[in-house]
């Protein structure tokens, strides 16, 4: 399908009273970001002008592509999406001066809410989260590690509180789940992978260190871990 580029121009003006700004054409309404602070090297850039392409042939703009202008190049700070051509923004993603991604946001279902939020360090994926029951709160993280998923929280029960851990390897296979049963915040229970039986308890080294899950030779020894602090 050949695309149809509609070029939408934001005009700002700035300083000298009376000078009149061309009205910009209205974008799809986006979804509702939370507001939160980025690291210093990672801070959002607000754009000068925005670019809308139609890519399903309807003659409506699909993607929107907002630019800033850096040293005279045109420089795209933010993309966005409205993947079921309602009208609405289902997926926006930052990026920074150096055009790597820093935030993603996504909207799974097309109910105006994010489901789905990506947050990048220079240009790799850092971390995952989700909202699973669509209410506006996150159940569950996926950590990454040189853009490779190394641990999952959950809230498995919905309370509030993480309940549920996995740990992969370097290939991203699971290696150990681990399991609150009594909502105190510390592994109760250790299993081996996708394997249900247990493997460790407490008493036997099963409770959540800084490291990771221990060993499983320390796991055999029966040496003992601390509770791992919230990255």
């Amino acid at each position: 399908m050949r695309l149809q580029k509609i070029l939408v121009l934001f005009t700002f003006v700035a300083g000298t009273a009376g000078c009149a700004a061309t009205q910009p054409k209205k974008a799809p309404t986006p979804v509702q970001e939370a507001v939160e602070e980025e690291p210093p090297e990672e801070k959002i850039v607000l754009p000068d002008g925005v670019e809308g392409m139609d890519i399903n042939g309807d003659n409506k703009p699909d993607v929107f592509k907002h630019y800033k202008e850096v040293e005279g190049e045109q420089v795209i700070v933010k993309r966005e999406t409205d993947l079921n051509a309602d009208g609405t923004i289902d997926v926006t993603r930052h990026y920074s001066l150096a055009q790597k991604p820093i935030k993603e946001i996504i909207d799974l279902d097309f109910d105006g809410k994010i489901d789905v939020t990506r947050h990048y360090q220079e240009g790799v994926l850092l971390r995952e989260e989700f909202d699973l029951n669509y209410d506006e709160k996150i159940d569950m993280t996926k950590f990454y590690e040189d853009g490779k998923l190394i641990r999952k929280e959950q809230d498995a029960k919905l309370d509030g509180s993480v309940d549920y851990w996995e740990y992969y390897d370097e290939k991203e296979v699971l290696e150990r789940i681990g399991v609150d049963h009594d909502g105190d915040g510390e592994i109760d229970d250790w299993h081996l992978g996708k394997d249900k039986s247990k493997i460790a308890d407490p008493e036997s080294g099963g409770a959540l260190s800084k490291e990771g899950p221990p060993p499983a030779d320390d796991l055999d020894k029966g040496e003992g871990t601390e509770a791992a602090d919230s990255p």
